[in-house]
């Protein structure tokens, strides 16, 4: 079963192609700093800050551990099953994820592939998957008097035709 943490759009949790719902804003937020620090550990103090401003309540730590307890039982198990999704340590918690499992990795992936590419000068031939942003509903790219790709295209030629 395959699990998405997704970040990058609206907040959300697929797993096995069900949305995972988490109503709770708290609860939201707080898995959004973990997603967005990518295994990283979160201090409390910075969750604190992050969940109810420069004004906290006097019971903001006890009620944190009990929206990140709520929050536990709502997360998928992890692909081997043998470890947490969320670890508390000493200074904080976070958010054990596998290879891919975050839009944000896959981005970053996607990014750091595009740079080697670019460093490589292999832009002739990308996979598919990243021309497919110029691709219409119907398959077609959407510069088909052009053998060149749309941003060659859009080089080859000034304003003037020159």
């Amino acid at each position: 079963m395959t699990v998405e943490f997704r970040a990058l759009g609206p907040l959300e949790i697929v797993d096995g192609g069900q949305t995972v719902r988490i109503a709770a804003d708290k609860q939201r937020t707080i898995l959004a700093m973990l997603v967005a620090h990518r295994g990283g550990v979160v201090s409390v103090p910075a969750l604190v800050e992050e969940l109810w401003g420069g004004t906290p309540p006097r019971s903001a730590v006890p009620n944190l551990r009990t929206y990140v307890m709520q929050l536990r039982r709502l997360l998928p198990p992890a692909a081997d099953g043998t470890h947490p999704r969320l670890i508390t340590s000493r200074s904080g918690y976070a958010l054990r994820t596998d290879d891919g499992e975050t839009d944000i990795a896959r981005f970053e992936a996607l990014v750091e592939r595009a740079r080697q590419a670019a460093a490589g000068h292999d832009l002739a031939g990308p996979p598919a998957h990243w021309a497919a942003p110029w691709h219409s509903g119907t398959g077609r790219h959407w510069r088909t008097s052009s053998k060149d790709p749309p941003w060659r295209a859009s080089r080859r030629t000034s304003p003037s035709g020159t």
